[in-house]
């Protein structure tokens, strides 16, 4: 076994709840869409199989609904030939009584106090929900593994996710994927996409149905391949290794993002209004994830005919103009495009990154102009002020 340095913290917890049912899902709600992962059931031993069904997962405005087949974990000590899947055997007080428990619709944790009755671990999976924008949205899975024994042990977690966009067959990666990121879109979905952030991970395997999960129970377990990308199209699947040396007591914590049309960034996403205005009004109430549409509105003054013109660029100005009136420009402009407006004066916009990791980070600007015939100004123009939107994690 080779090991990686990862953050460990210490101290082995209890958990005190429910009995497991299933299925155990996590919801989240917002910008009329609804995302949501349903886990429906695990193995019934540490030997079962994991190329069942056994997992719901998608956003209510997406192309396609329920984007996930399967979703597993395993795991091995030194010493043990092959992987044992985290399973629910449905006997009461077996594994020293598996429980669940919520702090709300958007999370879910199951505790096993003793995996598979050997007295050498205690594990956690925890789910949250979290609704990126109108089709997109993101969960967030944290495995925590701990040392229940009086020894240090070497310990390795297997993820399995097995995603199955717009049904199984025609799945393919794009451009960003790599060793810790895949990114999945189907020909039937144009411009949506799915993706696994497993950062973190020291190993990896994407591979068609079935082949990454019988690698991952075969005995003896060959290790994970490190191989193959780029993918498709085909059924894709994929399995990311964490591993560590564990104190007595101590937690190996394990995290990797599941998403539909919401990358993973490093850096949180943000979006503020800057500069003075002169009439006129422009702002969103989305998020600016990467991949996630993000509608902009526009305002005009009353009685002013459209369209709007607005000004798009990568870098924002303040530069008085010298028209005789509080002018400013707000933007160093790449280009311009027009905006209709209805009545009162509103318009809309939508921008939609492309699902690709180089978009994290980025920032853009916004500014809206229009002629106002009642403005006493020289050159009667309407502006509003600047929109700045960077890309990054809700």
């Amino acid at each position: 076994m080779r090991f990686a340095s990862l953050v460990v913290t210490l101290g082995c917890a209890s958990v005190a709840s429910a009995q497991i049912t299933f299925p155990v899902q996590v919801v989240d709600n917002g910008f009329g869409n609804t995302i949501s992962l349903s886990q429906t059931g695990l193995p019934t031993s540490a030997t079962g199989s994991i190329t069942g069904g056994n997992a719901n997962f998608g956003s209510a405005n997406s192309c396609d609904t329920d984007v996930m087949y399967g979703h597993y974990g395993l795991w091995r000590v030194a010493g043990d030939p092959q992987n044992s899947a985290f399973y629910d055997s449905g006997i009461a007080g077996d594994q020293g009584g598996i429980t669940q428990s919520s702090t709300g619709p958007d999370q879910a944790l199951i505790h096993w106090p003793d995996v598979d009755n050997r007295g050498i671990i205690s594990a956690e999976l925890e789910m949250v929900a979290q609704i990126c924008g109108v089709n997109c949205g993101k969960v967030y899975v944290r495995w925590m593994v701990c040392n229940e024994t009086s020894s240090p042990i070497d310990v390795e977690f297997y993820a399995y996710v097995d995603y199955d966009f717009f049904g199984a067959g025609n799945d393919q990666t794009e451009t960003g994927s790599n060793s810790i990121r895949a990114i999945v879109t189907d020909a039937a979905c144009p411009g949506e996409g799915l993706e696994v952030y497993a950062g973190g991970s020291s190993a990896w395997e994407v591979g068609s149905f079935p082949s990454v999960a019988n690698n991952l129970t075969a005995n003896p377990f060959p290790g994970l391949a490190n191989a193959s990308l780029p993918f498709g199209p085909a059924d894709f699947t994929a399995a990311y290794c964490y591993q560590a040396t564990l104190p007595p007591g101590s937690w190996l914590t394990v995290e990797y993002w599941l998403s539909v049309n919401c990358l993973f960034c490093a850096n949180p996403s943000a979006k503020f209004n800057y500069g003075p205005a002169f009439g006129s009004a422009i702002g969103t109430l989305d998020t600016p994830a990467v991949g996630c549409p993000v509608s902009i509105d526009v305002i005009a003054p009353p009685g002013v005919p459209g369209p709007a013109t607005v000004l798009f660029g990568t870098a924002q100005a303040l530069v008085p103009l010298p028209f005789g009136c509080p002018q400013t420009l707000l933007v160093n402009p790449l280009t311009s495009f027009p905006v209709p407006l209805g009545p009162g004066g509103a318009g809309k916009f939508v921008i939609q990154t492309p699902l690709n990791p180089v978009w994290c980070g980025v920032s853009v600007y916004f500014q809206m102009w229009i002629p106002d015939p009642f403005l006493p100004c020289p050159i009667p123009l309407s502006h509003s002020d600047g929109l700045c939107l960077t890309f990054g994690c809700p």
